[in-house]
């Protein structure tokens, strides 16, 4: 399985970090990159929680294993979206967007709506 670069040098860096007497970080650089560390492991554990929800409604949906793919970089996007934009009608906008993009891919709408409210917890916008 391929790395991907970013995930490459995340990687590079932590091993950096555990490094004794590491002459790459000084005392104040390697709070931050322990700050950096903290961060990456916090968001990596969230977008695996995601992603198992996401899972488990696609196959109590009965979605063939081919598209999960697909569901699973819509979640991605979603998840994106949230830490971005927090939650509210903005979020709310932003789902609409994400669920009709991946319609027009060629995804289930209902399956779509599913994930968006029962792994993400948003409703449908609110119209004027």
């Amino acid at each position: 399985m391929a790395v991907k670069p970013s995930q490459w040098g995340a990687d590079r860096l932590f091993a950096r970090l555990d490094m004794p007497d590491s002459e790459y970080f000084p005392a104040i650089t390697r709070q931050q990159a322990e700050s950096l560390k903290t961060k990456y492991f916090t968001v990596r554990n969230a977008q695996n929680l995601y992603l198992a929800a996401t899972k488990q409604v696609l196959a109590g949906e009965g979605v063939s294993a081919i598209l999960y793919a697909g569901y699973c970089a819509f979640a991605g996007e979603m998840d994106r979206a949230r830490r971005k934009l927090g939650a509210g009608q903005g979020l709310a906008l932003e789902a609409a967007t994400l669920v009709a993009k991946w319609v027009a891919r060629g995804l289930s709408q209902s399956v779509l709506e599913k994930v968006r409210l029962q792994v993400f917890d948003v409703s449908a916008p609110v119209g004027p």
